[in-house]
């Protein structure tokens, strides 16, 4: 059990935020990264060497999407931040998900926002735009790829 060939596709992953489907443009290399703010449980140690495990309740998740500067999705996400730091108390918070749709991994969260811009660099070649993002109540299910 467990042998096989197993398929993972990048052009399967659904990437969508506040309506706007991130499907193209994707940096060479890693172009998602999504990392918990925190554990799901802190822990005391006790001088006796007994354990105390506390949950967190943090559901706060850290999005890194990576674009080639020439994307057009970078004008999107430049629209749709500006539209969070223009608007009274900020308008820009929406759902967030990425889903493999050749896969059971799924990425939701019903707000979320664009922390920041991204670090601007230029050079002979065409660079990459990292957009920083925030899901403030993510829920994470990790599943596998399917075997051919």
């Amino acid at each position: 059990m467990g042998q096989g060939v197993y398929e993972y596709d990048a052009d399967q992953l659904a990437l969508e935020l506040g309506g706007i489907i991130i499907d193209s443009g994707f940096a060479d290399g890693s172009f998602v990264k999504i990392e918990p703010d925190s554990m799901d449980f802190t822990y005391l140690l006790g001088t006796d060497g007994s354990v105390t495990r506390s949950k967190t309740k943090n559901q706060v998740l850290k999005v890194t999407i990576s674009l080639m500067q020439s994307s057009y999705i970078n004008d999107k996400l430049s629209a749709l931040r500006l539209l969070d730091k223009l608007a009274p108390n900020g308008a820009g918070t929406a759902p967030f998900t990425m889903r493999d749709l050749n896969g059971t991994t799924l990425v939701a969260g019903a707000h979320a926002w664009i922390a920041g811009i991204p670090v601007i660099e230029n050079d002979r070649a065409a660079k990459s735009r990292d957009w920083p993002i925030i899901v403030a109540d993510g829920n994470v299910y990790i599943g596998s790829n399917p075997k051919l």
